[in-house]
Parts: C-alpha cells; sequence; structure tokens
C-alpha cells in the first residue's frame, strides 16, 4: 500500500489525491492518470493533452477565470511542478497564439537550465517570425552561468531599477511605433 501510494506520488499525483483513491478502492485502476509517467511522454495521455487545449483556449479568448478554473483543477490534481513543466511550458502553440492576438511584446520566463537551449532557438524563431515583437525575458534561470551571452539583452533584470528600467523601455517602444 505504501509503495502504491509512493509510485503515484511521484509521478506527479497529489498524496492526498492518492490517499483518496485508496480510500475509495481505486488503488489498482485510479480514475485520474498522474501527469508525469517514466514510460510516456506526456502528449500520450489525453487528459494532459486536453487540459492544455482548455487552457489555450481560455488564455486566446481572454476568459480569465475560465482559465483560473483550468488552472485550479490541475493543480488539484497533479503538483505544482508537474502543471508547471507539462501543461504550461509547453511552448508548441505559441505562433498560434502570437498569430491570434498579434501583442507587441511577449515575455518568457525560464526557470531551469535544461530549458535554455529551447530558449535560444525559440527567441530566434520569435525573432525570425515577428521582427516587430518585443521580446523579454525572465526568471530564475537568466542567472546561471550557462544563460546564452547573446540573450542577455533580452532578459528583465532581477532589481527594482532594472524593472523600472525594462518597463520605460517597453513602454518608449509602445508610444514610438
Amino acid at each position: 500500500m505504501l509503495r502504491w501510494l509512493k509510485e503515484q506520488v511521484d509521478k506527479g499525483l497529489h498524496i492526498s489525491k492518492a490517499v483518496d483513491l485508496l480510500k475509495n478502492g481505486e488503488m489498482h485502476h485510479p480514475r485520474k492518470p498522474a501527469l508525469r509517467s517514466k514510460h510516456a511522454a506526456h502528449t500520450e495521455h489525453p487528459l494532459i493533452t486536453r487540459k492544455q487545449h482548455e487552457l489555450i483556449e481560455a488564455l486566446l479568448a481572454f476568459n480569465e477565470s475560465e482559465a483560473h478554473h483550468f488552472l485550479d483543477l490541475c493543480l488539484t490534481l497533479w503538483d505544482m511542478e508537474s502543471v508547471l513543466h507539462d501543461i504550461i511550458m509547453p511552448g508548441e502553440e505559441l505562433h498560434t497564439i502570437l498569430t491570434a492576438i498579434q501583442p507587441h511584446a511577449v515575455c518568457l520566463s525560464v526557470t531551469i537550465e535544461e530549458n535554455l537551449s529551447q530558449l535560444s532557438q525559440r527567441v530566434h524563431d520569435l525573432w525570425k517570425a515577428y521582427p516587430t515583437l518585443v521580446i523579454s525575458i525572465g526568471g530564475q534561470a537568466t542567472q546561471l552561468p550557462a544563460f546564452p551571452e547573446n540573450l542577455a539583452p533580452y532578459v528583465i533584470g532581477t532589481t527594482r531599477i532594472d524593472w523600472e528600467v525594462w518597463l520605460s523601455n517597453l513602454l518608449d517602444v509602445f508610444y514610438h511605433s
């Protein structure tokens, strides 16, 4: 029983949800799949894919309450790290979103070092596809030694002064475009 609970937590399910499944006699056939499986990519989970699409649709429609609802639901099923990495983080839909809402600026956040190589390519692709788009980067990984030097001009910064300079520059771009 403890081994099963540990496996569910290792797969990203909240311990309280795993205990509920255990209490309801669903130990061998839980209703909700674990978010992270050691044997399958996140795209193989229909529930995860559906939640990604529902969240994107809510965000594209600027339906904040519906987006909060989907995030709240996901956070009740899975731990925050799993939700961030498997539902919010995937950027496959970024071009679709940018085409739909046509923003003047986009801010990307990178937290872990493993995502830095993807970030470099993503910024390059965005700059090439949307030459007038203002791109900014934030997040803990911007402070890592491995952060690519060529992305330094896009970094927002970490201090209040950095943020004020970034915001001032961003507003200048908007007022002069």
